[in-house]
């Protein structure tokens, strides 16, 4: 009796044992499963300073980008650029020489108009005149010097002004260039030959009548000359009441005699001469 308890209890420790290391090595197979594989060689140290953001860096790519955007953006404006801005660009579009460049005004003075209705004799607004030392009045100084040496030295007696449209400032380019002339002591006439429009007479405040167009008639021209005070040498011949056809007033036999006598009297005669396109 007593050897069948011992026997029964050794089968169950057998039992027993069996299914402890039976869980001990399945326990075992999960832990090498879940368990970590990686094994730590070199402890990470701690940074001493930051990896991100680079600000020198990035401050150069910023300005390197924004300088090849800037200049592909000026080349851009350049290209889609029309205006003649530079002698140089005169130089590639005809081939004519240019004399000078002119600046243009920015201030809404009209020159020529006087103080008073009846006097005629003032020069007002003048930009080489009034401001000498301005760099509009340099440019037409420079302009002068140019048409002087144009000719192997030798003055031009008579230059026509004109341009593509009107309001251009081809009145004010004739009577400033009459002006830096006669500043010279040297007999200057200023003939205004835009019969249609008149500026330069309207400026000077000039009666409508005789003028260039009584002269084209067979008058005597020096009878309407008008002096101008502030500089001896400077005359002004006005238009008239524009009786002739603009585009026909070049070709006349007269005109051309009036030039020749202007030129045997005058050392410079400044013509402003109508526009080229357009309604003259």
């Amino acid at each position: 009796m007593q050897a069948a308890l011992l026997s029964r209890d050794v089968e169950a420790s057998n039992e027993l044992y069996k299914q402890v290391v039976k869980r001990l090595m399945t326990g075992g197979i999960f832990a090498g499963i879940n368990g970590p594989d990686v094994t730590v060689i070199d402890p990470a140290a701690v940074p001493v300073q930051k990896a991100e953001p680079h600000a020198a860096l990035n401050l150069l790519g910023g300005i390197v980008i924004s300088s090849l955007f800037g200049l592909a953006l000026c080349g851009l404006l350049e290209g889609s650029d029309t205006r003649i801005a530079t002698m140089n660009v005169v130089a590639e579009l005809c081939p004519l020489a240019g004399a000078g460049i002119i600046p243009r005004l920015t201030d809404k003075r009209v020159f020529g108009k006087s103080s008073s209705p009846g006097d005629t004799n003032k020069l007002k607004g003048l930009e080489a005149l009034d401001r000498p030392e301005s760099p509009t009045a340099d440019a037409y100084r420079s302009l002068r010097t140019a048409l002087i040496h144009a000719g192997s030295g030798v003055s031009p007696k008579v230059v026509l002004i004109t341009s593509p449209l009107s309001r251009e400032g081809k009145t004010a380019a004739s009577a400033n260039l009459a002006v830096v002339f006669a500043q010279m002591n040297r007999r200057v006439l200023l003939v205004d030959a835009d019969l249609r429009r008149r500026s330069l007479s309207r400026t000077f405040n000039s009666p409508g009548t005789g003028g260039l167009s009584a002269a084209l008639s067979g008058e005597d021209h020096r009878s309407y000359c008008l002096p101008q005070p502030q500089l001896p040498g400077l005359y002004v011949l006005p238009a008239g009441d524009g009786r002739f056809n603009p585009p026909d007033l070049f070709d006349s036999p007269r005109m051309r005699e009036l030039v020749a006598q202007w030129s045997e009297e005058y050392d410079h005669v400044i013509v402003d001469a109508p526009q080229v396109i357009g309604p003259q």
